[in-house]
């Protein structure tokens, strides 16, 4: 079974990619993230939103890489928005300082 489901949304906006994420979300699996990041950029969706109302738990290094993912794609004149995230999410982001980073959040 796999420890994180990620749910692709592409009905809305055509530039926009729309993803829920539920279970726990660490180095095992951010891999998948950064490949649906770079495919979402060659489809021409520069702007991801993912909500992370599901995610049960999530390490800090993740959370660098999903800040590296988000500068990816402010480069590529996009954007990465997190939403409903999870009280798991809330507290990674404050201990590691980076909730500024990715707000607005909700």
């Amino acid at each position: 079974m796999d420890r994180l489901t990620i749910h692709q949304d592409t009905s809305g906006d055509a530039c926009f990619l729309h993803l829920e994420l539920t279970g726990e979300l660490d180095t095992a699996n951010i891999s998948a993230l950064c490949d649906i990041a770079v495919s979402a950029l060659e489809q021409g969706r520069p702007h991801v939103r993912m909500d992370l109302s599901g995610v049960t738990q999530c390490d800090h290094a993740t959370l660098y890489t999903l800040l590296g993912i988000r500068h990816a794609l402010s480069n590529a004149g996009g954007s990465l928005a997190l939403s409903d995230t999870s009280d798991s999410i809330r507290e990674a982001l404050a201990c590691t300082r980076l909730d500024a980073s990715f707000l607005p959040m909700n």
